[in-house]
């Protein structure tokens, strides 16, 4: 018989899980997703629906609720996960590096990149105004702090580069797309539900085994991208595939 989980994720990542949840469905499992707010760009900078969110879904949801998210979710843990709970939180550095390595994230922004997802492009005007800005104050704010805007395209939204140009545009700054896929969220989502059956996950007590479990996912993570080649149909495809491997995997300063 199949347990009912609850994932609980910020509405820019929605797409992705769910994506990932109809590719490789956990086995034994059936997962309901719900979004929250997105906190990222406003504040107080952590999500004001959460919390009642969470009272709601708890008695629905024995088996667990899984929360995923970076500073939105800060400082619930204590508040809402207490011992014995069944709400796990997975709490990251910062949600990009849910979607692709993270080495490669850290020299897109040392390299004066603004980094964008889809769920986020796909609300970019209303994000831009809950920032308080129009189109000359936004565009006299990117200029200042921001080279070029890179998309981690996952291929959730399907005009994605019609939407990034158009954003481009609207800021006159430059963008480029990065396509990174789902795979790598698969594997962090798959650890993530694992720690939860196992009470591995933030909240509960710690397991020397995660260092292990974590170097194995990395593993995991290199064959599963290796794995896409077999399904590519001639040399510029597979040429294209293996750069972009490289780049999520090692993150290079530059490949030749």
């Amino acid at each position: 018989m199949e347990s009912s989980i609850c994932i609980l994720v910020c509405e820019n990542l929605r797409r992705e899980i769910e994506t990932v949840l109809q590719e490789n469905p956990p086995p034994g499992r059936c997962c309901h997703v719900v979004a929250f707010d997105a906190a990222c760009h406003k504040a107080p900078g952590r999500s004001l629906r959460l919390p009642k969110l969470l009272a709601e879904l708890k008695p629905a949801f024995p088996a667990g609720i899984h929360v995923i998210g970076s500073n939105c979710i800060a400082g619930l843990q204590q508040e809402q996960a207490p011992a014995g709970s069944n709400v796990f939180f997975h709490r990251t550095a910062a949600c990009f590096a849910l979607l692709c390595n993270a080495a490669l994230i850290d020299d897109l922004i040392a390299h004066g990149a603004h980094l964008l997802s889809p769920g986020w492009l796909a609300r970019s005007k209303q994000n831009l105004a809950d920032w308080g800005f129009d189109q000359t104050t936004a565009r006299a704010f990117f200029r200042e702090c921001t080279r070029e805007f890179v998309l981690l395209d996952t291929g959730t939204l399907p005009d994605a580069a019609e939407q990034l140009q158009a954003f481009a545009a609207y800021l006159d700054r430059p963008a480029r797309r990065l396509p990174v896929g789902t795979e790598v969220l698969g594997l962090h989502l798959r650890e993530m539900l694992r720690q939860g059956a196992t009470g591995d996950a933030t909240g509960s007590k710690p397991d020397n085994t995660v260092p292990v479990a974590r170097q194995l996912a990395d593993y995991a993570m290199a064959f599963d991208l290796i794995a896409r080649l077999d399904r590519l149909q001639n040399e510029e495809q597979t040429a294209r595939a293996i750069l972009e491997i490289m780049q999520i995997l090692f993150a290079p300063a530059r490949v030749i």
